[in-house]
């Protein structure tokens, strides 16, 4: 996901701007306090009006954009003439269904020696609340008890009747009653509270409330069976802990406990009742309770796991399948959806790993359950992970060959970083490895095809070898030997590829990071959380650290963030795979960025003068769209030099850095090259493609 704010609804990414940072503190209570001379405490009018009151809100918004100076003031222009001084709603690509509102400000710097063009967009007046985007609609038909959730805000609903209606409600220790004829009536003395809010409704029509929800930062709530049972502004709906446990290779799990007088104790069903935890809008878990314990001070106890787990209640009966990857996918879930009931069916959402023939042929002589069946007959095969999203009124399932996700907060040294532990196992360290692919089919006396015990090796294409090996680790350490065997892989080159990509991870060890974070989103900054499953950029200079990792697993306190825990390449996974899958992929990319009027052949990025016995090599990153539909698109490349899997880059010079373009036309591509030269990323347009070009860096070391 591209880190994107929308003004008005205008994604400004589609502008032109990329999103560097945001900051949405939390609004400031409108305080006010009277010193009396021999009193030993202030008085204080905080809260004199029955509630806290908040000052307006202030935010800033930061983008960045590379490129000429004619080409930046253009854009600067365009954003102040739509938006300085405007009252704007303002929504993140993180919480897409809130917004805040204010009267945005422009301020605009230009650096000519990095063509970099910078511009704050700030706001002192917003509202305190951030809005829902939605108009939340309950409505009762008849007589009966109603209950209305509501967000942090409080509010008076517009409620509409089609009939004489009574309703009666309590404020405080107040009891209240009214009788409203047909229409539409605003009750100043009914006011939603934060949480759940009950309402006795007595009539024969039907009885409808709108209102606008609000909160001035997402809050953290669990619901159970859709009734709210945790809220941190009602103390009656206290809880002990809620601490999860995101796992991207297993399945997620929750802690969650309550004291003896929780009204709701009993409201938990093990293996029945739904639990869902939100952060705002959006879900953070929801599974089911396993079990239910409680200590001495009566405390109860559940541990939970989450949706994931369902796949282990449906059983996969013995097959035999051939044909697509997705296609086998499509059959598991199949089957689980028609075996389980509705809250626990899966649709197949996205789906990114690839099978190289776009075949695979399995078969199952035995019963299993659907998650062990999607991991031994895919998972173990072809790698790649499974994640669940919710939506509103679905979960769906992907099988990422990467994670897709790149968190916009970053891990820093100095900034939100505790404390850092650095595992590195050298026992799986292997020196040569001899590769082994898919067994070779042969003809019998009938005619038949059958497997024969022989498998597909790479002497064919290695020079008469079977086996490679690293050079400089053999020196090191000697020769250790594995093999390893992929079933699927019947061509020799592939095999190769494969193989030294997989050797690659192997010399390196396994490398496990355990960082204890301050998540900011737990601050009150309005900026979203890191998660498992995504990338997240992280930096500490002392521990040597500097890079993009997979986030493979996090562990998050909700009533204690403070000692909050990232892994990056955890247990087994090795932080080289990373690097060498995505370099094995510039190979390939072919991005089409203008519909059929332009194409990006081949973005590549070389290094010349390397010796290949130190293993440099580059990475180029591409951020912004990758498909290019109106004019003023862009995106951003980044040329990325490493020694091994240590990222060099910042410690090259600008000037070893040369970008060149390729477009049939030398006059204007010499242009265009010398506006280029000495830069480590570069902004690819709509005007610099016409028709057909190929762009390139040259790096010397």
């Amino acid at each position: 996901m591209t880190p994107d704010i929308k003004l008005n609804g205008t994604s400004v990414a589609s502008m032109g701007w990329l999103r560097e940072t945001i900051s949405f503190p939390v609004p400031q209570s409108q305080s006010n306090t009277i010193v009396v001379p021999g009193r030993n405490s202030p008085i204080r009018f905080t809260e004199a009006l029955g509630r806290i009151s908040y000052q307006p809100r202030s935010f800033s918004l930061t983008f960045s954009m590379l490129g000429t100076r004619k080409r930046y003031d253009q854009m600067v222009t365009e954003m102040a003439n739509r938006y300085t001084g405007q009252l704007i709603k303002v929504s993140t690509s993180e919480e897409p269904e809130l917004y805040a509102i204010g009267t945005l400000e422009i301020s605009s710097e230009y650096d000519p020696l990095s063509a970099k063009g910078q511009l704050v967009i700030s706001c002192e007046d917003a509202d305190s609340y951030r809005y829902h985007n939605d108009e939340t609609i309950i409505n009762l038909t008849g007589s009966g008890t109603l209950i209305i959730e509501n967000d942090f805000m409080p509010v008076v609903p517009t409620i509409t009747t089609t009939a004489e209606t009574s309703l009666s409600w309590t404020i405080g220790s107040d009891s209240v009653r009214k009788s409203l004829s047909a229409g539409a009536w605003t009750l100043p003395e009914f006011e939603l509270q934060a949480g759940r809010n009950t309402v006795t409704i007595q009539g024969t029509g039907t009885t409808t409330f709108r209102f606008k929800e609000g909160a001035p930062m997402s809050i953290f709530r669990i619901f159970v069976d859709g009734q709210l049972f945790y809220h941190p502004q009602l103390s009656q709906l206290a809880i002990t802990e809620a601490k999860l446990s995101e796992d991207a290779e297993n399945i997620d799990s929750l802690t969650l406990s309550a004291p003896f007088n929780h009204p709701y104790l009993n409201s938990i069903r093990p293996m029945a009742s739904t639990i869902v935890c939100k952060k705002g809008d959006a879900t953070v878990f929801e599974g089911r309770a396993l079990n239910d314990g409680s200590d001495f001070y009566n405390t109860h106890t559940w541990t939970c796991e989450s949706a994931l787990a369902y796949l282990k209640d449906s059983q996969q009966p013995p097959f035999s399948y051939k044909g697509t990857l997705k296609g086998l996918l499509e059959y598991f879930l199949s089957v689980h959806n028609k075996a389980v009931e509705e809250k626990k069916r899966f649709k197949l959402g996205n789906i990114t790993v690839t099978d190289n023939n776009d075949y695979i042929s399995y078969s199952n002589s035995e019963y299993s359950c659907t998650l062990d069946a999607i991991k031994s007959k895919l998972i173990n095969t072809h790698g790649g992970y499974l994640m669940v999203r919710y939506t509103d009124t679905e979960k769906v399932l992907d099988y990422l060959a990467e994670f897709n996700e790149r968190s916009i907060q970053s891990v820093e040294y100095g900034k939100n970083l505790l404390d850092v532990k650095i595992s590195r196992d050298h026992t799986e360290r292997i020196t040569a490895l001899i590769p082994l692919g898919a067994k070779k089919k042969t003809t019998d006396e009938e005619g038949n095809e059958v497997e024969s015990d022989e498998r597909v090796d790479i002497t064919s294409v290695n020079d008469g070898l079977n086996y490679i090996y690293d050079e400089a680790t053999v020196k090191e350490i000697g020769w250790i030997w594995a093999t390893e065997a992929w079933d699927d892989v019947t061509l020799p080159g592939n095999l190769l590829r494969k193989a030294k990509a997989h050797l690659a991870e192997l010399i390196a060890g396994i490398t496990s990071m355990e960082l204890t974070i301050v998540d900011e989103s737990d601050t009150g900054t309005d900026i979203g959380s890191i998660h498992a499953r995504q990338f997240v950029n992280c930096l500490s200079p002392p521990h040597g650290i500097d890079g993009r990792y997979a986030c493979m697993s996090k562990t998050v306190d909700y009533l204690n963030p403070s000692g909050n825990t990232i892994t990056i390449g955890a247990s087994g996974i090795k932080l080289t795979s990373i690097s060498a899958k995505q370099n094995e992929n510039l190979s390939t990319i072919e991005d089409e960025l203008l519909g059929q009027t332009a194409t990006i052949e081949g973005i590549s990025g070389k290094v010349d003068n390397i010796a290949s016995s130190k293993m440099y090599r580059t990475e180029l990153i591409i951020d912004g769209v990758s498909i290019f539909k109106d004019k003023g698109q862009n995106s951003q490349l980044f040329c990325k030099v490493y020694s091994w899997d240590k990222d060099i880059t910042a410690s090259l010079p600008d000037t070893a850095f040369v970008w060149h373009r390729k477009s049939g036309n030398d006059e204007t591509d010499a242009i265009w090259n010398s506006n280029h030269i000495g830069i480590k990323s570069i902004i690819v347009t709509t005007e610099d493609v016409q028709d057909n070009a190929s762009f390139y860096c040259e790096v010397s070391i």
